[in-house]
């Protein structure tokens, strides 16, 4: 394996993970969020669909194709997330779970960022 098959690797697990996460919440019912909460969230997910296109055109551009790629540990994270879209939890369990999955999926998102930058920086 080369620093290109990894770096494809990472750029296709970004666009996976941006999609993933554009559709889950693309129907999610975040009413139950603190206001700062969901402005956080908010901001997040508008700068999360701009690199979902941003991720697509550059794989396009460098011959990969990440089709139906899927990021399994990403998967897990938000499969918890939507979990919590349900009306057996109280608002503020419910409020502080997402904080913390939510702080854990941008921790992760942040991880596959620097990798790319990393292998980026190194070819």
């Amino acid at each position: 394996m080369t620093k290109t098959d990894v770096l494809d690797k990472e750029l296709s697990n970004a666009y996976a993970l941006t999609k993933q996460i554009n559709n889950l919440f693309e129907n999610f019912d975040h009413s139950f969020l603190e206001k700062r909460t969901k402005s956080a969230l908010t901001a997040y997910l508008d700068w999360n669909q701009k690199n979902e296109r941003r991720f697509s055109d550059s794989s396009r551009e460098l011959g990969i194709n990440p089709g139906n790629t899927i990021d399994s540990v990403a998967k897990e994270m938000l499969e918890n997330i939507g979990e919590l879209d349900n009306g057996k939890l109280s608002k503020s369990v419910k409020n502080l779970s997402f904080k913390l999955c939510l702080n854990r999926l941008l921790s992760y998102h942040k991880a596959n960022m620097e990798n790319i930058q990393e292998l980026l920086g190194s070819q």
